[in-house]
């Protein structure tokens, strides 16, 4: 999704908790390991094509959902290290 405020695109962390209870925050500080982990995890996976497990619903045709996951990890992994 682009953000509204950068027209890039984005990830949005939210609660729904009223008020929270501190995730959104604390995922923030950790986003460094949370990218690693879910990389880690679809990598991992032995699915061929991506599944739930690694890569959340199918969105269309899921034949290219787990390579299109792992490249998007990897661009905002990069991006990440060099801003």
């Amino acid at each position: 999704m682009r953000s509204p405020f950068t027209n890039r695109p984005t990830i949005f962390v939210c609660e729904n908790q009223p008020g929270g209870v501190g995730m959104a925050r604390r995922l923030f500080e950790v986003h460094e390991r949370l990218l690693e982990a879910a990389r880690d995890l679809a990598t991992r996976c032995e699915c061929p094509a991506g599944c739930p497990g690694c890569v959340g619903p199918g969105i269309g045709g899921s034949a290219g959902n787990k390579a299109a996951a792992l490249l998007l990890l990897e661009r905002v992994m990069a991006q990440a290290s060099s801003g």
